[in-house]
């Protein structure tokens, strides 16, 4: 008896102390569009920076863009996040997201917009909070990436 009660009492309290994460609400883990102004720089130079930034900072560009159109300042690719944390409370699980992203460029501005969000080997399309809220910083910081690596284009003189 003193068994039983000492073994329910454990999982009652181990049970307390694991958290299930969160489900994002569906608008969470939804499509979303950034836009970074750009004062001073034509079209043709951000889309060419554009083009640069990814060849630098993904594996392949040849392998990420899908699609691109230097008359309409569009860049369309593919890529993945690494460093998505799934916290249960007891473990930590490293996870990797993958999207799409669409580039459009205009004199002055462009607007980043990321779809098709997933986690990469999961099976079901659930998001947790914590998840969404780290993807979604990871890439809105592309955009002032970019902006940096474009300003810092512009100002080297050679």
């Amino acid at each position: 008896m003193v068994l039983v009660l000492s073994v329910l009492s454990t999982c009652l309290f181990t049970s307390g102390c694991i958290n299930n994460p969160v489900p994002a609400a569906p608008s969470e883990s939804a499509d979303f569009d950034y836009v970074v102004n750009l004062e001073g720089f034509k079209k043709e130079a951000i889309y060419e920076g554009v083009q640069q930034w990814i060849a630098e900072n993904f594996r392949s560009a040849k392998h990420v863009i899908e699609y691109e159109n230097k008359e309409q300042g569009v860049i369309i690719g593919n890529g993945v996040l690494s460093g998505i944390i799934l916290d249960s409370g007891m473990v930590q699980l490293p996870e990797t997201a993958s999207f799409t992203m669409k580039v459009e460029v205009r004199d002055n501005k462009m607007r980043l917009s990321f779809s098709k969000l997933q986690i990469v080997g999961r099976v079901n399309s659930t998001f947790f909070t914590f998840e969404t809220v780290e993807i979604k910083r990871q890439l809105m910081q592309f955009g002032d990436e970019i902006a940096g690596y474009l300003k810092k284009s512009k100002d080297k003189n050679f």
